[in-house]
């Protein structure tokens, strides 16, 4: 299976060999750091190809849905430093970003 989000050819499950293709970066895993990776290179022009080996993108993070409830669940929190906010603007995602309160229990 594979999905395009962007311009970067995501590569899901490629177990029999028939799906071939090419690309000048090969990035492994979908996680926080490739996906950074694959887009960063991607809008210098750069011809990426991402493997994954889950039958779904994100590696540890996970969005999960229920009683109306959308959450994202994960290894750590992240800091809204400026290169993390900087990614979040050009991917188009500036208006959905939700900040925690940070004055409450973990």
């Amino acid at each position: 299976r594979r999905s395009c989000r962007g311009g970067v050819v995501v590569c899901v499950s490629a177990s029999d060999g028939a799906n071939v293709k090419k690309a000048d970066t090969l990035v492994v895993g979908s996680g926080v750091s490739g996906s950074s990776l694959a887009f960063a290179l991607h809008q210098k022009g750069v011809n990426v190809l991402m493997t994954e080996a889950r039958d779904r993108i994100g590696g540890n993070v996970i969005t999960k849905q229920e009683n109306g409830y959308t959450w994202e669940e994960g290894p750590n929190t992240f800091q809204p430093a400026p290169h993390i906010m900087r990614m979040a603007v050009d991917l188009g995602l500036k208006d959905d970003i939700v900040l925690a309160d940070h004055t409450l229990p973990r």
